[in-house]
This record gives structure tokens, C-alpha cells and sequence, in this order.
């Protein structure tokens, strides 16, 4: 019988909405902007909430492709700085052999100086 499928559809619409801790007939609280879930909508068939998953499970993978980039610029970035401070780690050293203390303090001036002039700040790294 149709309205037999029709209720019990019913049934199962209501039961998978159902929010633990909220009451069990239908005055569910109205909800504003962000807040509205269509998740949560007692109208959505069993095929609008397959499409649903589906479009959620898309998302899902496309997020966790950009996290997995994200991570992979992170990671170089991380391999970049590392080898930037090797690298001012052995100018440092030569510039100290060549010129002494002096002649190091003058060069990190001098990069403070410009660092300021082109970025608008300067991180003083020891």
C-alpha cells in the first residue's frame, strides 16, 4: 500500500533527524542563516539525502586534496627556512673570519635597514 511506504518513509525522515536531548514531536527550533543545517530538513527524501552525502563526501575529498598541498607548501617552506639558516650560518662565519665582529654587525644593520625599507618590519634572528 502507498501510504503505508509513505508513512513509514515518514518515520525514518524523522528518526534520522532526530537531535538527542531535543523533544520528539516536530517543533524543532527555528533556525537563522548559517545555523540552518538542510540536513536537518523533515522534508528531504531518501534520495535527496543519498545526493546530499554524495555532494559531502566530494567536498570531503576536495578539502582533503587541499590540505594535502597545504601540507607539501609547509613542508617546503619548513626545508627552505632550514636551508636559509645554514646558509646565513656559513656568510655569518666567513663574514666573521674575513671581517670580524664589526663587519658582521655592519651587514645584519645594513639587511635590518633594508628589511624595513622594502617589508615594513625586520625579525631579528640569533
Amino acid at each position: 500500500d502507498i501510504h503505508s511506504v509513505d508513512n513509514l518513509t515518514n518515520t525514518h525522515r524523522i528518526l534520522l533527524f532526530r537531535i538527542p536531548g531535543q523533544p520528539e514531536n516536530d517543533d524543532q527550533p527555528a533556525l537563522n542563516g548559517d545555523e540552518k543545517n538542510e540536513a536537518f530538513d523533515n522534508n528531504m527524501t531518501v534520495e535527496d539525502l543519498y545526493d546530499h552525502v554524495f555532494e559531502l563526501k566530494s567536498e570531503i575529498r576536495e578539502e582533503r586534496m587541499i590540505y594535502r598541498d597545504l601540507l607539501a607548501e609547509h613542508e617546503d617552506l619548513l626545508a627552505l627556512l632550514a636551508q636559509q639558516d645554514l646558509e646565513r650560518a656559513s656568510l655569518h662565519e666567513a663574514l666573521f673570519n674575513a671581517g670580524g665582529d664589526e663587519a658582521v654587525e655592519n651587514a645584519i644593520q645594513e639587511a635590518e635597514e633594508k628589511a624595513l625599507n622594502q617589508f615594513g618590519k625586520y625579525i631579528r634572528v640569533r
